[in-house]
């Protein structure tokens, strides 16, 4: 298959009634979700869409959204999702930078049904996608991806999940960002159904949905773990074996949350998907299995190929005590980025997408995964993984989540600081408690509890802040 609408109009052919989309609308068959696409972009030709444009779109997490996204592509030109609820000024960058031929709201093109005469379906090697980052570090950078590249990423989902043909998919997870649009993807090739929710907050609906639909998997963010225990206590388990597989990527999976999903759901695969915007998901950890492991982030999956570097460039062996930076290759990576020759030349050198994470490989082909070069911390000429003890800590009892951040030393140049949300939970017993796991040179120097830690709007912690 060249593109996802290739795998959507074959399975449109070949299974019209099969169930492909629900959101909280309603749902829709491949028949009349190729009707629709094909609608969509009959209405943007007729709106005098050039062949190559760039088109922003507002997601509106519903199938209303990917509909539009598709009518772009199937009419010649790449689609630009934007965050729900999106800054006027962001959108207004955005655009310019892209050189849009326009922003547009997936509403105007509700409804709108067409047959698929006269449209051509996208090359492999057309631009389909430009994904946007967060820019907490700096400007936000448009990532672009090919066709083929979709498709890609789409394989090394499915086969690294074992994900059966005509999977049912629960996903909460925002469409306009790379995590939750390439869960759909996956679903997609395998002649499935994809259930569209917006975020957990109604988490009443996330049980409804996975029932109405009897859904046999569901797309989550690590972060979504903590607020389903805690709204639902262990009503997971009610769905132990039901549910052939839960998958969770975009952040890191904290290890006593996955413990504890594992004792509750012990018939269920529980996997964790590491990749990135620029290379997809390059690997997929079975943290249920017998391969899991501290830190272990699984092999690399069926399109992608691993190579680890020093910091001088050159390729070499890396093991737990002289870690290097992971470059992934493979089918599945973005081209670059958007008309910056100079950041696309050093991130994607040779082929490879160049990361800050450091980690290394086991006799058996394991990877594992330390931190990201900038977060880890020279205690007295000693490097610590920030993970390391995040994990410890979030074993003790009363901490809900936590972050260990590098701070300056002036005896031996840098030193850990945890900072940690929780209930009544006195610093000495945290103390106590990681003093009993961890050896001294890894205890931290200040603990500080904070009513909430701060995060960026996509949820992830910021360290930044935290440095400040």
């Amino acid at each position: 298959m060249d593109s996802i609408l290739s795998v959507i109009f074959q399975n449109a052919a070949e299974r019209p009634g099969a169930l492909c989309l629900a959101d909280r609308r309603g749902t829709l068959c491949f028949g009349d979700y190729r009707a629709r696409i094909c609608g969509a972009a009959a209405e943007l030709k007729r709106r005098g869409m050039p062949k190559g444009a760039r088109v922003l779109v507002r997601c509106t997490q519903d199938a209303d959204f990917l509909v539009l996204l598709h009518g772009i592509q199937l009419a010649g030109g790449a689609a630009v999702p934007m965050e729900k609820g999106c800054a006027e000024a962001r959108m207004e960058q955005t655009a310019a930078q892209t050189e849009a031929w326009a922003v547009l709201d997936p509403a105007e093109f509700a409804g709108l049904t067409a047959g698929s005469e006269g449209f051509s379906l996208p090359a492999a090697d057309a631009l389909s996608l430009i994904l946007f980052t967060t820019g907490t570090t700096g400007a936000p950078k448009g990532i672009t991806l090919r066709h083929r590249a979709d498709v890609a990423v789409a394989e090394n989902i499915l086969h690294g999940v074992d994900m059966r043909p005509g999977n049912v998919e629960v996903c909460p997870m925002p469409l306009n960002h790379s995590a939750g649009l390439r869960r759909y993807f996956s679903d997609m090739l395998a002649g499935g159904a994809f259930v569209i929710l917006d975020g957990l907050l109604a988490v009443r609906r996330f049980f409804e949905a996975i029932d109405a639909y009897k859904a046999n998997s569901c797309a989550l963010s690590p972060a979504a773990l903590p607020l389903l225990f805690r709204l639902t206590g262990e009503r997971l388990a009610e769905y132990d074996g039901r549910l052939d597989f839960l998958s969770f990527g975009s952040a890191v999976f904290a290890e006593a949350d996955r413990e504890k999903l594992i004792a509750m759901m012990p018939r269920t695969r529980i996997y964790d998907l590491y990749g990135s915007t620029e290379a997809g998901v390059s690997c997929v950890s079975l943290v249920s299995g017998p391969d899991a492991a501290p830190r272990c982030i699984g092999r690399p999956t069926v399109n992608a190929r691993l190579k680890i570097f020093g910091p001088d460039g050159r390729e070499r062996a890396a093991g737990p005590d002289d870690p290097g930076l992971l470059a992934w290759g493979g089918a599945m990576l973005a081209d670059g980025y958007w008309r910056d020759e100079a950041l696309t030349e050093k991130t994607f050198a040779g082929g490879y997408v160049h990361t800050n994470d450091l980690g290394y490989t086991d006799e058996t082909g394991r990877v594992f995964l330390l931190g990201r070069a900038d977060d880890v911390v020279n205690v007295g000429g000693r490097k610590i993984a920030p993970g390391e003890v995040e994990e410890e800590a979030k074993r003790c009892p009363g901490v809900a989540d936590c972050a260990c951040v590098g701070v300056p030393d002036a005896l031996s140049g840098e030193a850990l600081a945890l900072f940690y949300e929780g209930g009544h939970l006195e610093e000495k017993t945290l103390r106590e408690h990681l003093r009993a796991a961890l050896e001294p040179y890894k205890l931290p120097s200040r603990i500080v509890w904070m009513e909430a830690l701060p995060r960026t709007y996509n949820g992830k912690l910021d360290r930044k802040k935290l440095r400040q």
